[in-house]
């Protein structure tokens, strides 16, 4: 099991977006969490329920790296990876609200 102080963030999570709603003005609080409302209305539809799930299959179910590939593809493939785990944190992020 990973130790708490080892255990890699990224820079999309829940914990981290908190952790920058603590650090900012509370203008800058509201524009965030207007942000994330905005994400959680979109994709909270049955159509944008649907297209997430369009986009994580066509994205996020596929392998990081491919021994036959360039080395560089799979910095590729993880940023296709981070876009959907922005959104769905941002989601939950606004519905933890």
């Amino acid at each position: 099991m990973a130790d708490e102080d080892t255990k890699q963030e990224s820079p999309w999570g829940i914990d981290r977006l908190k952790k920058i709603q603590k650090g900012i003005s509370e203008e800058q609080q509201k524009a965030l969490q207007s942000e994330c409302a905005l994400y959680a209305k979109c994709f909270g539809t049955d159509a944008g329920r649907k297209v997430l799930k369009l986009i994580t299959e066509a994205l996020d179910r596929q392998p990081v790296w491919d021994p036959n590939l360039d080395p560089k593809f799979g910095y590729f493939r993880e940023g296709q990876n981070d876009v959907i785990k922005n959104i769905t944190n941002r989601i939950n992020f606004a519905r933890s609200k």
